[in-house]
């Protein structure tokens, strides 16, 4: 349950009405408070759900579930992370197909770094053994660009069930302090495009960017096709999830 909140964007205060964000066996759905008509504002079953996305910035938090038609935002306080991490590894393994575990973002895990999180339950979710997983590398501390621009420790992880592109979001330790995210289920992965400083993901018929700086970028496409001479698209078989083309 995210509390009504006042939150500040690009200059303005925006009220956000109380929210509760469900999650049952068949699907997530969240309830607005204060809508005009059913406070019931979305529904999305695990079978359609193809991207999530999480973002943090100064004060609040946004987790967006993205289906082929229909997609919904959770804004929340931004110190509440640690009540919604669970919350979003249960939705991540049901739509996923990846057996309920016991494996979560435990008090005992919360000093991982920067090196170690692709092995962390945040990426995989505590799967025992992915057949195949790739890591697109890390980048210990922002990189200079151009024009004073720098950008955030990213990395970029394709495990046998998801791909998973992460985004330092300030914090000191990313599993505690929280991280920008975009995920989507291996098997509704089509295409995967290095497009300038974003990296663009096809999922069904929706794609949705990420921002990580152009080297980072072209580096992951690079490795995610096996090929140092792919700079533009890699492409997968949403009917094999175990190969990458």
């Amino acid at each position: 349950m995210a509390p009504a909140d006042v939150r500040q964007v690009s200059g303005a205060y925006v009220y956000s009405p109380l929210q509760v964000l469900a999650v049952g066996d068949r699907g997530v759905a969240l309830w607005v408070d204060d809508l005009p008509f059913d406070r019931v504002a979305c529904v999305l079953g695990y079978h359609d759900i193809l991207l999530i996305e999480h973002r943090l910035d100064d004060h609040s938090g946004h987790l967006t579930i993205i289906g082929d038609a229909l997609r919904f935002t959770l804004h929340y306080r931004r110190s509440s992370w640690l009540s919604l991490d669970e919350l979003l590894l249960r939705i991540r393994r049901r739509t996923a197909r990846i057996p309920e575990t016991d494996v979560g973002l435990a008090a005992a895990a919360w000093s991982v770094t920067w090196s170690a999180l692709a092995t962390s339950a945040l990426v995989t979710l505590g799967a025992p053994g992915p057949s195949r997983s790739v890591s697109a590398g890390f980048v210990p501390k922002p990189k200079r660009l151009h024009a004073g621009k720098e950008w955030p420790p990213c990395s970029a992880a394709l495990t046998e069930r998801e791909l998973v592109l992460v985004r330092d979001a300030g914090g000191r330790l990313p599993l505690q302090h929280g991280v920008d995210l975009l995920i989507t289920p291996r098997d509704r992965l089509t295409q995967l495009n290095a497009d300038g400083n974003r990296l663009r993901v096809h999922a069904g018929t929706t794609a949705h960017t990420f921002e990580v700086g152009e080297r980072f970028a072209t580096a992951v496409v690079q490795e995610l096709a096996g090929s140092p001479n792919s700079t533009a698209e890699c492409t997968f078989s949403p009917r094999d999830s175990e190969g990458v083309q």
